[in-house]
């Protein structure tokens, strides 16, 4: 799976670039994906989670072609936690 992880840190590096969302720390196991993440008010919290979730998945599926046949149709990102600092 370390191409996984390569995969989610290219993603989150072109997210930066084209958008003012800055991921200022990130951490994976097997089973989680945690960032810390900050933007301007721009976007909302869910505008936030849903731009990220939808862009690493999409990557990580068009270029880890196994990882997807583990998942089937499965979602990619469970449940959210998000906590906020104003």
């Amino acid at each position: 799976m370390p191409f996984v992880y390569g995969v989610l840190q290219d993603t989150c590096l072109e997210i930066e670039k084209r958008r003012e969302i800055y991921f200022i720390e990130g951490g994976t196991d097997w089973a989680r994906s945690h960032f810390l993440i900050q933007s301007f008010p721009t976007y909302s919290v869910t505008q936030i989670v849903t731009r990220v979730e939808n862009l690493t998945a999409c990557e990580v599926f068009a270029n880890v072609r196994e990882f997807k046949k583990g998942f089937g149709e499965a979602n990619f990102w469970e449940k959210d936690f998000v906590n906020t600092v104003g």
